[in-house]
C-alpha cells in the first residue's frame, strides 16, 4: 500500500445502504437549506421586487440540485475504488475549497 493511502475497509455483511426513501426523509430533514431560506433568502424576498425574488430562488435551488447532482456524480464514479488518485485529488480539491 502506498504511503499515506487509506485502508478500504469491507462492510459487514448485514449492512445495507438506506433505501431511497430514507435518504430522502434525512435531505428533507437537513436544516441546512431552510436556515439559508430564513436569513439570507428571507430579506431577499421580502425587499426585492418580484422579478429579483424569483431571481434568487430560482438561482439558489438550481445552486443546490446542482451540487447534490455533482456530488452524487462524484461519489458515483469513485465509489469503487477510493484509494484512486482521481479521488484523492478531488478530495483535497473540495477539501481546499471549504478552507
Amino acid at each position: 500500500m502506498a504511503r499515506g493511502a487509506a485502508r478500504r475497509v469491507p462492510l459487514h455483511p448485514e449492512e445495507r445502504p438506506l433505501p431511497w426513501a430514507a435518504r430522502r426523509e434525512a435531505r428533507l430533514l437537513n436544516p441546512g437549506p431552510y436556515l439559508f431560506g430564513f436569513t439570507v433568502g428571507g430579506s431577499h424576498l421580502i425587499r426585492g421586487s418580484d422579478t429579483e425574488s424569483t431571481v434568487f430562488v430560482v438561482t439558489a435551488i438550481g445552486a443546490l440540485i446542482a451540487s447534490e447532482v455533482a456530488v452524487a456524480v462524484l461519489a458515483a464514479r469513485f465509489f469503487p475504488s477510493p484509494e484512486s488518485r482521481g479521488y484523492l485529488v478531488t478530495m483535497r480539491f473540495l477539501g481546499g475549497a471549504l478552507a
